[in-house]
């Protein structure tokens, strides 16, 4: 393994080198939910993310002990701040709880020393708290705190009001049955008329979302990467369930807008 350290004295092949660390043994072995399908098109759009925006910093709402944290640390092209916010609620013991959480982004994250962790509930932070840390708005952010309605709806304004131009949100368990004020909250705030985000891809357990007026871009060249064989499977997968759901006339839509989708199975 290269170590973190000349991983960020030298972030070009040092950096896949540790990010194969990630997927091989932190992936595996980490505790958490995230799925293979939202792990990839992750990865996947954050090489897009590169034609798009200029590298910038990461933040996710909710850690647990993390998995999909450490792997956010290698969307940005280079060394970036990384900001997690989770208040550590357990029901078992909180010290050795933080203790994993930072015992495996020290393993596994790109750069474990630009990682912050605000211990507080993302209803107790503010969007100027976040920024001040972070010192611009965030390249990509992920949204997986509390599943309730209340507390999803008040990431995605705290999200909406952090990201930067061409950013992408991360929604966890947006089709998750036992969790099902991610997806209330996400109709509710998808319904008004002043919402800036826009679905891009549903992948796993995530729906990604970006800006309106980026959208359609993000959707429109990750297709046409899925259609050119870029993605691999990945790629091969949305194109045929995009075609499939056409041919059967059930075009995959949101709030009248195309969603594409990587089913993963």
């Amino acid at each position: 393994m290269v170590s973190n350290l000349l991983d960020c004295a030298d972030p070009v092949q040092a950096r896949e080198n540790t990010l194969a660390n990630y997927l091989e043994n932190g992936y595996n072995n980490i505790e958490g939910w995230v799925m293979e399908a939202a792990r990839d098109m992750t990865l996947s759009l954050a090489e897009l993310q590169r034609d798009y925006v200029r590298p910038g910093p990461i933040l996710e709402i909710g850690v647990w002990l993390a998995r999909y944290l450490a792997l956010l640390s290698f969307v940005p092209a280079k060394p970036m701040p990384v900001i997690g916010v989770d208040p550590v609620v357990v029901t078992g013991d909180r010290l050795a709880h933080i203790a994993r959480m930072n015992a495996n982004i020290q393993q596994f994250a790109h750069c474990p020393d630009l990682v912050t962790i605000v211990e507080k509930g993302s209803d107790q932070t503010t969007a100027a708290e976040l920024l001040a840390i972070s010192n611009e708005k965030f390249q990509f952010i992920s949204i997986d705190g509390s599943h309730l309605f209340e507390s999803v709806l008040i990431d995605l304004k705290l999200a909406e009001d952090t990201l930067a131009e061409g950013g992408i949100v991360a929604i966890d368990d947006i089709s998750n049955p036992i969790a099902p004020g991610v997806w209330h909250a996400y109709i509710t705030y998808g319904s008004r008329p002043d919402a800036k985000l826009e679905a891009v891809v549903n992948s796993g357990n995530k729906l990604f979302v970006a800006h309106k007026e980026v959208a359609a871009e993000y959707r429109e060249e990750l297709l046409k990467r899925c259609s050119a064989g870029r993605l691999g499977q990945i790629g091969r997968r949305v194109v045929e369930f995009r075609d499939y759901m056409a041919a059967v006339n059930q075009p995959m839509k949101l709030f009248g807008k195309e969603v594409l989708v990587y089913p993963g199975f």
